[in-house]
């Protein structure tokens, strides 16, 4: 009993400790974290500060350097008649361009003139003698001799065409609310606002903001309204003094204030900017109280499983070695490199606009079969090229496994990534081994504009993968743009891809049988084997809901084989009962051609059953023939040498339906049942498909019109006047085997 008392108060003892731990740390860490996000407070109150500061500067410096070219240029035709109507008439236009309140010239005895047709003696004015001591300057504010507004007033010398002398002064008045609008920007969230004061804190502009305090001099607001707790308002004025910047905390009305001064760099002047403590922490009281929650809330977790870590956890599992930064095989990034570099950029360029682009090559694996896996990984290693000389600064890619990349890159529009992938596209299509092989490369492209708030790669890539899935069995696009709706489909994807195996195995997809007619007799004389899926959760879904994903997935080889061998069972079962044994079709996927393995395994199906092969037909769709390369006309000419009778799916959907009655070694075609969707009021329809069905008869070849639905598509296949066979809705629907057998032994 000692030894588990003793193993308890230790782990106790560890607990406390790590607990305490634990604590201290995270206090340590929450206090950290109040220091950093104040600081970094202050330092952004300094920047809106010092942006309002440069406004005002860039301002009065842009008007100074104005009036002292206007200077110059009056100094090189100087004449004692300067103030003629002609050289006021020009004055009038720069004070109207430069939105000045009025101009003009002040000669050295303090008489001026001015563009509104005014004489007065501003001899005594400090401006006047700095600017005629060579001093081009701006004046505190004063109110307007004329109407009382606030004003200031530039003032530069004049010097005469050789500079020797300053003959007079080019003044300009600009009215003070220029400056006061300049500085009633909207600042976090409209709660901010801004003064323009002196060195010595005299008021030469206020903000228009309804909040902002009438005053004088900013260090006389002590009072009623304004308190200042902790004294810095003497720091203040001191640092002001020095020509120094920066922030001050204050009571207005009992609430805390920050207030922010920087330097303008002129006159001494000041941009003094004022906001609620509350408002300019808001963001880091948040996320500090967040921090402190979720801090304690991992702790009290931990603290759970941590004398297990302890007793049980290895140091040197912290040290695990980390994951090589360069694929092997393209020497392109590793995933986890790739990852952790997409986090730094979209964290450096946060306003700039970032897609993850996911893609990779159609049935890459019959590549790799039909040349050898050393010629994949050259392609391979060819895409790595191709986008290797497309990356542009702060653009990146990665192969992370077989033939799958992804591609981080900058884009202007949708547009600008369109094209870039269309690049890439005939780049990698145009290799050389392929190209000599007329082998064709298809690829599919997945899109994912990066947002503002993504901060999950991996939930970047897995979207990228959804849109990039969205276009495998697309022939009209290679490429998509996620969406919403991508994202559901692909979880039902992802639900029956989690249970096609335990269904396949418990039999959950069963076998119907659609009849073929006779047209002229209205007999049955063959079946064509059709695949409902009757989930015990789900009950009966179509072909249509599961096919697809199945031909993406390669799935579709095992339910295809699996059919097969139900309807060789079926078939076995007749005969044995001594019912009609009639033909049954069964459709194939193009993929199962690329299976060194598919004739061998038909063959053992057969053998397995007794059946004669000439009670077999394999289906193929038009759509995956039109390739036409030479392993799947091999494939189809071993086929028939094994006895197999071969069908032409879908015939005339394709741009090559003719071509492949002369090229493969086809017994059947299906006529589609697009052919039987028309009027039937029209001769050149008529023409069409008696001519289809006379050439493929001369051929040898059987016709079979799916589809059928009405009398009148009937009537006209009678009406061509050819040995047709018929099948669709009009005869019968898909029907379990008990109820073809009834159909077959006329209800027996």
């Amino acid at each position: 009993m000692r030894k588990p008392k003793k193993i308890f108060v230790v782990s106790l003892i560890i607990i406390v400790v790590i607990a305490i731990v634990a604590v201290s740390l995270m206090f340590f860490y929450a206090s950290t974290v109040r220091r950093i996000l104040d600081e970094e407070n202050t330092s952004y109150l300094q920047e809106v500060t010092q942006q309002e500061a440069a406004i005002i500067d860039t301002q009065v410096q842009g008007d100074i350097s104005t009036l002292e070219a206007v200077a110059t240029i009056f100094g090189n035709d100087y004449t004692p008649s300067l103030s003629s109507g002609r050289s006021m008439d020009i004055l009038q236009d720069l004070q109207v361009q430069n939105g000045f309140k009025r101009m003009g010239i002040i000669y050295p005895d303090g008489t001026a003139l001015t563009t509104d047709g005014g004489t007065y003696n501003f001899s005594d004015r400090g401006y006047f003698k700095k600017a005629l001591a060579e001093i081009s300057n701006i004046s505190d504010t004063f109110a307007d001799i004329v109407d009382g507004e606030n004003i200031n007033v530039y003032a530069v010398p004049v010097y005469s065409g050789n500079g020797a002398q300053v003959e007079c002064v080019l003044f300009a008045t600009i009215s003070t609310a220029v400056f006061e609008d300049k500085i009633s920007v909207s600042t976090f969230g409209g709660r901010g606002y801004s003064y323009v004061v002196d060195q010595a804190g005299n008021k030469i502009a206020a903000s228009h903001h309804e909040d902002s305090i009438t005053f004088d001099n900013i260090f006389n607001l002590h009072g009623s309204t304004v308190e200042d707790p902790n004294g810095e308002f003497p720091a203040m004025q001191k640092n002001m003094a020095k020509g120094k910047s920066g922030v001050v905390s204050y009571l207005k009305h009992g609430e805390p204030y920050y207030i922010s001064y920087a330097p303008i760099g002129v006159n001494s002047w000041y941009v003094v900017s004022a906001v609620p403590a509350s408002v300019a922490t808001a963001k880091s009281s948040y996320l500090i109280t967040l921090t402190g929650w979720m801090t304690g809330a991992i702790v009290c977790t931990v603290i759970i499983f941590l004398v297990y870590i302890v007793l049980s956890q290895n140091k040197s599992r912290r040290n695990l070695e980390r994951i090589a930064y360069e694929d092997e095989l393209t020497g392109s990034l590793s995933w986890m490199k790739f990852r952790e570099e997409v986090k730094n950029i979209l964290r450096e360029y946060p306003g700039r606009s970032f897609a993850m682009i996911n893609f990779d090559i159609n049935k890459f694996k019959i590549f790799n079969q039909l040349y050898d896996y050393q010629n994949g990984n050259m392609l391979l290693q060819h895409i790595a090229a191709v986008l290797k000389k497309d990356m542009r600064e702060n653009e990146l890619f990665t192969h992370t496994g077989a033939d799958d990349f992804d591609v981080l890159i900058e884009y202007s529009s949708d547009e600008d990534i369109i094209g870039r992938i269309l690049k890439w596209n005939q780049r990698i299509r145009d290799y050389g081994f392929a190209r000599k092989r007329k082998y064709n490369l298809l690829l599919s492209y997945g899109i994912y504009k990066i947002q503002k708030d993504d901060t999950y790669v991996t939930r970047m890539n897995d979207r990228s993968k959804i849109a990039k899935n969205s276009v495998k069995s697309n022939a009209h696009t290679f490429y998509a743009f996620y969406d919403n709706v991508m994202n559901h489909e692909m979880l039902r994807e992802k639900e029956l891809e989690n249970t096609m195996d335990a269904a396949l195995a418990n039999h959950e997809f069963e076998v119907y049988y659609q009849p073929k007619f006779d047209l002229k007799t209205q007999k049955p004389i063959a079946a064509e084997a059709l695949v409902r899926w009757k989930s015990p959760q789900k009950g009966f879904m179509s072909p249509g809901s599961f096919i697809p994903v199945f031909e993406r997935n390669g799935f579709i080889t095992k339910l295809d084989l699996y059919v097969f061998e139900e309807a060789c069972a079926a078939l076995h079962r007749w005969i044995e009962r001594g019912y009609p044994a009639i033909p049954v079709s069964v459709n194939f996927s193009r993929l199962n051609m690329y299976d060194d393995n598919f004739i061998q395994n038909l063959k053992g199906i057969v053998r397995k059953y007794g059946i004669s092969t000439d009670l077999l037909e394999i289906e193929l769709t038009e759509s995956a023939l039109v390739y036409n390369d030479e392993l799947v006309v091999r494939r189809m000419n071993e086929l028939r040498e094994a006895g197999f009778c071969i069908s032409i799916d879908d015939f005339g959907t394709g741009y090559s339906s003719l071509n492949l009655l002369r090229t493969l070694p086809v017994n059947v075609i299906k006529l589609d049942k697009r052919f039987f969707t028309l009027k039937f009021d029209s001769e050149r329809e008529r023409v069409i498909i008696t001519s289809i069905v006379s050439m493929a008869q001369q051929l040898g070849i059987t016709v079979v019109a799916e589809g059928v639905e009405t009398k009148a598509q009937a009537d006209f296949l009678k009406d061509v006047g050819r040995s047709i066979i018929v099948q669709g809705f009009l005869y019968a629907r898909p029907m379990p085997e008990e109820d073809l057998l009834r159909l077959l032994t006329g209800g027996k």
